[in-house]
C-alpha cells in the first residue's frame, strides 16, 4: 500500500465577484449600495447532504448568503452537470463560474507547475502535518496559495483532505506482503483522474516485482 496525503480546494475566481465577501469590514457595509449577484459554486459529487463536499457546499452558501444580508445568492450545482473538476476549474479561470470544489493538486498542475510537489509519495509523515503545511495560513500554505493566486488569478479558500490516502486494490484476491504488477486485476487500471501524466508515472515503481 503506498500512502499519499491529497487534498481538495474551494476556489473562487477573483474577477467575478466584488473582493468584499473576503474583506475585512462588515460585508453588509460594504455591500450596501450594491446589487444582488448570484454567483456558481459548482461540485462534481452528489447532491446528498450526507456526501461531505456538499456538506460543506451547503454551508459555504449558508455563510456567503447571511454575511452578505441576502446581497450575494449562491447557486450550487452539483452532480458534475458543468463539467468534471479539470474542466470547471478552467471555467473558473475563464469566468464562467464563480467558485467550484473538489479540486485536487492532479487538476492544477497546467496552471501552475509547483502544485506538483504535492504529488510526491510520503511527503508528509502525518494528516496533522499535511494539514497545517498547506492551511491559507500557515508560514509555508500563505506563500504557495498567494503564489498561486498572482499567477492564475484563483483564490484557494480553503483546503481539507479527501480521504488522505492513495492505494491499490483489486476485487480478485488479498495479497500479504510485497504487492506486484500481477496482483493487478488485468492491463488496464483505474487511477486517479489528473490532468498531467507526469503523477501517473509516479506510481510505476510501486507496479513492479
Amino acid at each position: 500500500m503506498m500512502k499519499k496525503i491529497s487534498f481538495i480546494a474551494l476556489f473562487l475566481f477573483l474577477a467575478s465577484l466584488s473582493s468584499t465577501v473576503l474583506a475585512s469590514e462588515p460585508v453588509t457595509k460594504l455591500l450596501k449600495n450594491e446589487n444582488p449577484v448570484t454567483m456558481t459554486l459548482a461540485h462534481p459529487e452528489t447532491p446528498d447532504p450526507r456526501n461531505f463536499i456538499h456538506a460543506a457546499a451547503l454551508d459555504f452558501k449558508k455563510y456567503v448568503e447571511e454575511a452578505s444580508a441576502g446581497k450575494i445568492s449562491v447557486k450550487i450545482t452539483p452532480g458534475g452537470q458543468l463539467g468534471d473538476s479539470a474542466q470547471m476549474l478552467k471555467q473558473i479561470q475563464m469566468g464562467s463560474i464563480e467558485a467550484s470544489m473538489s479540486i485536487a493538486e492532479g487538476h492544477m498542475a497546467p496552471y501552475y507547475k509547483p502544485i506538483q510537489i504535492l504529488a510526491i509519495p510520503y511527503l508528509f509523515v502525518s494528516e496533522d502535518h499535511a494539514q497545517y503545511t498547506l492551511d491559507i495560513r500557515s508560514p509555508f500554505g500563505a506563500k504557495l496559495w498567494d503564489d498561486f493566486e498572482k499567477k492564475t488569478g484563483i483564490k484557494v479558500l480553503t483546503i481539507w483532505d479527501n480521504g488522505g490516502f492513495r492505494c491499490f486494490t483489486n476485487e480478485r484476491r488479498g495479497r500479504a506482503g510485497k504487492f506486484g504488477s500481477h496482483d493487478l486485476p488485468g492491463p488496464h487500471q483505474r487511477g486517479p483522474e489528473v490532468s498531467d501524466p507526469r503523477q501517473a508515472r509516479l506510481f510505476q515503481p510501486y507496479l513492479s516485482d
